[in-house]
Protein backbone atom coordinates (compact mmCIF):
# COMPACT_ATOMS: atom_id res chain seq x y z
CA UNK A 1 0.00 0.00 0.00
CA UNK A 2 2.83 2.46 0.81
CA UNK A 3 4.61 1.90 -2.52
CA UNK A 4 1.33 2.57 -4.38
CA UNK A 5 0.84 5.83 -2.42
CA UNK A 6 4.44 6.88 -3.12
CA UNK A 7 4.03 6.16 -6.84
CA UNK A 8 0.84 8.25 -6.96
CA UNK A 9 2.53 11.08 -5.08
CA UNK A 10 5.48 11.07 -7.52
CA UNK A 11 3.16 10.97 -10.54
CA UNK A 12 1.12 13.90 -9.24
CA UNK A 13 4.31 15.84 -8.46
CA UNK A 14 5.67 15.26 -11.98
CA UNK A 15 2.38 16.33 -13.55
CA UNK A 16 2.35 19.52 -11.47
CA UNK A 17 5.91 20.43 -12.53
CA UNK A 18 5.09 19.66 -16.19
CA UNK A 19 1.99 21.88 -16.00
CA UNK A 20 3.99 24.73 -14.45
CA UNK A 21 6.68 24.52 -17.15
CA UNK A 22 4.02 24.53 -19.90
CA UNK A 23 2.26 27.46 -18.25
CA UNK A 24 5.49 29.47 -18.06
CA UNK A 25 6.34 28.57 -21.66
CA UNK A 26 2.86 29.60 -22.80
CA UNK A 27 3.15 32.96 -20.98
CA UNK A 28 6.55 33.67 -22.50
CA UNK A 29 5.34 32.65 -25.95
CA UNK A 30 2.27 34.84 -25.61
CA UNK A 31 4.46 37.90 -25.00
CA UNK A 32 6.88 37.03 -27.80
CA UNK A 33 4.10 36.37 -30.31
CA UNK A 34 2.49 39.70 -29.39
CA UNK A 35 5.83 41.40 -30.11
CA UNK A 36 6.10 39.57 -33.45
CA UNK A 37 2.50 40.22 -34.53
CA UNK A 38 3.42 42.54 -37.46
CA UNK A 39 5.79 39.90 -38.88
CA UNK A 40 3.32 37.06 -38.28
CA UNK A 41 0.41 38.88 -39.93
CA UNK A 42 2.63 39.66 -42.92
CA UNK A 43 4.25 36.22 -43.40
CA UNK A 44 1.84 33.57 -42.10
CA UNK A 45 -1.03 32.00 -44.03
CA UNK A 46 -3.82 32.10 -41.43
CA UNK A 47 -5.80 29.33 -43.15
CA UNK A 48 -3.09 26.78 -42.41
CA UNK A 49 -2.87 27.93 -38.79
CA UNK A 50 -6.65 27.88 -38.37
CA UNK A 51 -6.78 24.30 -39.68
CA UNK A 52 -4.04 23.09 -37.35
CA UNK A 53 -5.35 24.92 -34.27
CA UNK A 54 -8.89 23.72 -34.94
CA UNK A 55 -7.57 20.17 -35.22
CA UNK A 56 -5.80 20.62 -31.85
CA UNK A 57 -9.09 21.99 -30.36
CA UNK A 58 -7.45 25.33 -29.59
CA UNK A 59 -10.11 26.93 -31.79
CA UNK A 60 -13.78 26.12 -31.44
CA UNK A 61 -16.17 25.46 -34.31
CA UNK A 62 -17.54 28.95 -33.82
CA UNK A 63 -14.03 30.47 -33.92
CA UNK A 64 -13.25 28.50 -37.06
CA UNK A 65 -16.44 29.68 -38.78
CA UNK A 66 -15.97 33.32 -37.68
CA UNK A 67 -12.38 33.42 -38.92
CA UNK A 68 -13.36 31.95 -42.31
CA UNK A 69 -15.77 34.87 -42.80
CA UNK A 70 -12.95 37.44 -42.76
CA UNK A 71 -12.12 37.98 -46.46
CA UNK A 72 -8.66 39.57 -46.16
CA UNK A 73 -5.83 37.22 -45.20
CA UNK A 74 -3.95 39.74 -43.05
CA UNK A 75 -7.08 40.71 -41.15
CA UNK A 76 -7.93 37.02 -40.71
CA UNK A 77 -4.48 36.50 -39.20
CA UNK A 78 -4.96 39.49 -36.88
CA UNK A 79 -8.35 38.13 -35.81
CA UNK A 80 -6.79 34.70 -35.18
CA UNK A 81 -4.10 36.22 -32.96
CA UNK A 82 -6.73 38.23 -31.09
CA UNK A 83 -8.71 35.07 -30.40
CA UNK A 84 -5.58 33.31 -29.17
CA UNK A 85 -4.77 36.18 -26.81
CA UNK A 86 -8.28 35.97 -25.38
CA UNK A 87 -8.01 32.21 -24.85
CA UNK A 88 -7.80 30.86 -21.32
CA UNK A 89 -6.30 27.55 -22.46
CA UNK A 90 -2.84 27.05 -20.93
CA UNK A 91 -1.35 25.50 -24.08
CA UNK A 92 -2.62 27.99 -26.68
CA UNK A 93 0.68 29.60 -27.63
CA UNK A 94 2.70 26.41 -27.26
CA UNK A 95 0.39 24.85 -29.87
CA UNK A 96 0.58 27.98 -32.04
CA UNK A 97 4.38 27.76 -32.05
CA UNK A 98 4.23 24.05 -32.89
CA UNK A 99 1.87 24.81 -35.77
CA UNK A 100 4.50 27.20 -37.18
CA UNK A 101 7.38 24.69 -37.07
CA UNK A 102 7.11 22.98 -40.45
CA UNK A 103 6.16 25.89 -42.72
CA UNK A 104 7.45 28.99 -40.91
CA UNK A 105 10.81 27.85 -39.51
CA UNK A 106 12.32 31.37 -39.70
CA UNK A 107 9.62 32.71 -37.37
CA UNK A 108 10.13 29.76 -35.03
CA UNK A 109 13.87 30.50 -34.95
CA UNK A 110 13.14 34.10 -33.98
CA UNK A 111 10.68 32.96 -31.29
CA UNK A 112 13.22 30.50 -29.91
CA UNK A 113 15.99 33.13 -29.79
CA UNK A 114 13.69 35.42 -27.83
CA UNK A 115 12.75 32.53 -25.51
CA UNK A 116 16.41 31.86 -24.81
CA UNK A 117 16.90 35.51 -23.90
CA UNK A 118 14.03 35.26 -21.41
CA UNK A 119 15.48 32.27 -19.59
CA UNK A 120 18.87 31.17 -18.36
CA UNK A 121 18.67 27.86 -20.18
CA UNK A 122 17.36 27.17 -23.70
CA UNK A 123 13.79 25.92 -24.06
CA UNK A 124 14.89 22.46 -25.18
CA UNK A 125 11.43 20.96 -24.66
CA UNK A 126 10.14 23.32 -27.39
CA UNK A 127 13.12 23.54 -29.69
CA UNK A 128 12.80 20.25 -31.53
CA UNK A 129 9.10 19.56 -31.10
CA UNK A 130 7.10 18.95 -34.24
CA UNK A 131 3.43 18.12 -34.34
CA UNK A 132 0.97 17.72 -37.16
CA UNK A 133 -2.79 17.25 -37.09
Amino acid sequence: MQIYDLANWLLIGCLCVYTQVDSMSNSALKKIIRDLQPKITKDVNPDHMIDVLFCKTILSEEDNYTLRQVPDSRNRCRQLLSLLHLSSRPETFVEFRLALVNEYWWIVEEIDKKLELLSDEPQQHLKHSKRLC
